[in-house]
This record gives structure tokens, sequence and C-alpha cells, in this order.
């Protein structure tokens, strides 16, 4: 029976990756077509981990600049010899 969720789809690869492939399928128990498939689906949920861990990461180094330009501020005011905590 026909999974009409799934297409057939023709893809061209080097020989020495498809026997590659056909190893490592058989070293873990599947079809060329699972070890692909399985290939795939790992890669494509590392890069969702990637992309938002690198986002939190963007957004910690952005708090820790925010909080070292504050410091900044206060030494730049002592250096100038004004109060650092008087904005008037």
């Amino acid at each position: 029976m026909v999974d009409e969720n799934e297409i057939r789809l023709t893809l061209r690869l080097p020989a020495s990756l498809r026997d590659k492939l056909s190893e490592k399928a058989g070293s873990n128990g599947r079809s060329l077509n699972a070890e692909i498939l399985t290939r795939i689906e790992r890669t494509l949920a590392e890069e969702d981990q990637y992309d938002s861990s690198v986002y939190d990461m963007i957004g910690d180094l952005n708090e820790q600049v925010e909080k070292l330009a504050s410091k900044l501020d206060v030494l730049w005011a002592v250096y100038q010899g004004r109060d650092p905590y008087n904005h008037d």
C-alpha cells in the first residue's frame, strides 16, 4: 500500500558514498533507504538544536555586553571627574 504522505525521489549519489551508506545501513540493521532517512532527520534535528542554542548564546552575550557598557560608563564618568550616578 502506498502512503499518500510519501513521495518517490530519484537521487544520484557517487558510488563510493552509496557503498559507505550501504555498509553503515547493514551495521545498523537498516535498509539503505531507512539509513538515508535516519541521517537526514538527525541532521535536521541537530540544525534546529544548533539554531536555538546559537540564539540563546547571542542573547546571553548581548546581556553581558550591556552590563559591560554600563560599567564602562561609570568608569568613564569617574575618569572625567564626574559623579557616575548623578545624571543631572
